[in-house]
């Protein structure tokens, strides 16, 4: 299929879903389709055109090495893209001594909310029965069971998580939180309230 014909006929979520199971004539596409999209904000915050021309490219580079981490059930594309782009970002101001402040301000804001709360302990402790946590993460979504196992299993901090998928810590927090409630109902579900 020509890019003039797949353009005109699939929509973005199509054409990543494609790109993501291969077809790289589908990647070109979305590049040509989104590359100004995601020139935009790599502009406003690069010294010169050069460096935003670079932190693109390293963002269409950095997609087409992990669309396969992209999940349609969890975020569009563009806000796929848009986590790799505030990633990219923010190892080129870390990089930047006139940035430091800045950058050094931002990551300690985001380490302040990996303090663990109840819904955390309540998941640690479940998976401390690993009969019970077998049962439960069986009728949980692969997602949901990703998230867990990376933050309880794991151990790692929203940021890593974040990172990993392609998202922002808040949002990896944000599907953490809601995949402890699916857990907590799927226990409830079973009769085991007092793990909570």
């Amino acid at each position: 299929m020509g890019l003039q014909l797949l353009r005109a006929t699939k929509t973005e979520t199509e054409l990543a879903l494609d790109w993501r199971n291969g077809d790289q004539q589908a990647g070109g596409v979305l590049f040509e389709l989104l590359s100004g999209y995601t020139l935009g904000p790599m502009r406003k915050r690069a010294r010169n055109q050069d460096d935003a021309e670079d932190l693109n490219q390293d963002l269409w580079l950095t997609a087409f090495l992990r669309i396969q981490t992209w999940n349609p059930d969890l975020s569009t594309f563009r806000t796929w893209l848009r986590g790799i782009a505030r990633i990219i970002l923010l190892r080129y101001m870390a990089a930047d001594p006139d940035r430091q402040d800045w950058y050094n301000r931002t990551v300690a804001l985001e380490e302040l909310s990996e303090e663990p709360e109840d819904a955390e302990e309540s998941i640690a402790g479940l998976i401390q029965n690993r009969v019970l946590w077998d049962e439960v993460s069986k009728r949980l979504s692969p997602a949901d069971r990703q998230i867990i196992q990376m933050r309880i299993l794991e151990g790692h901090k929203f940021a890593e998580i974040a990172h990993k998928l392609g998202i922002k810590p808040g949002a990896a927090r944000q599907r953490f939180h809601r995949a402890c409630e699916r857990a907590r109902s799927i226990c409830e579900d079973e009769g085991i309230p007092d793990i909570w």
